[in-house]
């Protein structure tokens, strides 16, 4: 892989394309912005999940009543809890990215799917979504129980594992749902698509870390200068407090939106070489070195 690219004529760095990429991304998701409600459904989903197995697991079950769970450890009747929160939000996590690939998906071949249309299409792929929810699930079990009984030196190793295992499978939901993969045989097919696209898929998601902590960072540095230039005063506190979380929450949001749209450009250009009308082609052609491009797809049908 180059060090550098070439854009409009110039060489520019990766790490700059990436950044140039996360704004063009941004531009997608703002012709379209409806796709800002995903997360905000999927996370109702899971507080519901979370509560509908609280109320008829956790509790009847009297579980994590114990006062010594934190220097025994996890029973396996706990891990089994344990599994299934991670489960939980897994799911919900998958099925975020599985709306907003559809709605991407159509977008980019020339369609408009509508939100229900996504949503549609995730619940009509949701047993996939499930058994592959319960595979990363107990691949995180797996490693957290590892971690726990182990040294630091090892503990580092299950974290790069744990790092590995999440850039391999990062295309497994555009392959549920734009190649009608199951679980398992998207994941082998998340891993080809990868190694087309692994530069671009770590550094872009470093560069969208770093603009989200940026603005993360302007947030908290607004907010404590407020504080200090209002002295302190407890309603102001108040006030700029909820201005700040509620900011903070918009941005998990948007970084959440922003990375499925990303996935699915990067997924649709690594398999097909098609990107969008409204889309910086060569910025894609010239970060993704494919050798064969298709030209065009027909746009699937709504399920």
């Amino acid at each position: 892989m180059s060090q550098s690219i070439v854009l409009n004529g110039q060489k520019i760095g990766r790490m700059r394309a990436s950044f140039i990429l996360f704004k063009e991304t941004f531009r997608f998701f703002w012709a379209d912005k409806e796709m800002i409600w995903v997360p905000i459904i999927t996370s109702l989903m899971q507080l519901f999940l979370i509560g509908l197995a609280v109320v008829t697991v956790i509790i009847p079950a009297g579980i994590f009543n114990s006062a010594d769970t934190e220097t025994t450890g996890l029973t396996l009747f706990e891990y089994g809890y344990v599994f299934l929160f991670y489960v939980i939000g897994a799911f919900t996590v998958s099925f975020t990215q599985a709306t907003i690939t559809h709605i991407v998906y159509t977008r980019v071949h020339g369609g408009n799917a509508t939100l229900g249309n996504g949503l549609r299409v995730a619940c009509a792929h949701a047993g996939n979504l499930f058994v592959w929810a319960c595979i990363t699930s107990t691949v995180g079990l797996i490693l957290r129980a590892i971690a726990e009984r182990s040294q630091l030196l090892m503990k580092l190793l299950v974290m790069v594992l744990g790092a590995v295992w999440s850039v391999l499978t990062y295309f497994v939901v555009p392959a549920i749902i734009i190649d009608n993969k199951s679980a398992v045989s998207g994941i082998r097919h998340s891993g080809t698509v990868f190694k087309r696209t692994w530069g671009e898929t770590i550094v872009s998601n470093i560069s969208f870390s770093l603009v989200m902590f940026v603005m993360f960072f302007v947030l908290a540095i607004a907010f404590v200068g407020l504080v200090v230039v209002t002295g302190g005063s407890a309603g102001m506190v108040v006030v700029s407090g909820s201005i700040f979380m509620i900011a903070i929450f918009v941005l998990i949001l948007i970084h959440s939106v922003l990375d499925s749209v990303l996935r699915t450009l990067l997924y649709v250009y690594a398999n097909e070489g098609t990107v969008p009308v409204d889309f910086n082609r060569e910025l894609l052609e010239n970060m993704l070195a494919r050798k064969e491009v298709v030209s065009e797809i027909p746009v699937k049908t709504t399920l």
